[in-house]
């Protein structure tokens, strides 16, 4: 197995530098604005950790299916599909219910 290139970590440090100097622009430009971000942030984490209960003992099972039923050459991307949506279903999904409660 070859080990990740460190190329890997920059679109994810790119989305973190993002989220702060978006919420640094925005609290700067308003105090007001540090109540809806802390009830974002809070929605976001909930969602994450929903994610992770949900993921953590069904992933493996899952990925091994798909690549039982479809081969490597479908599997893989079918694999990478199921994560894609739980991202979707979750940090999106869940978090805008949970923000369209309040």
């Amino acid at each position: 197995m070859s080990t990740p290139s460190p190329w890997l970590l920059l679109s994810g440090t790119g989305m973190v530098l993002v989220a702060v100097l978006g919420t640094f622009i925005a609290t700067r430009a308003s105090r007001s604005m540090w109540r809806p971000l802390a009830i974002g942030a809070g929605a976001w984490v909930v969602a994450v950790l929903l994610k992770m209960i949900w993921a953590l003992p069904t992933n493996a099972i899952v990925r091994q299916g798909l690549l039982r039923v479809a081969g490597a050459s479908l599997g893989k991307p079918l694999y990478w599909a199921y994560i894609g949506l739980l991202t979707g279903v979750f940090e999106c999904g869940i978090t805008n219910r949970i923000l369209g409660l309040l």
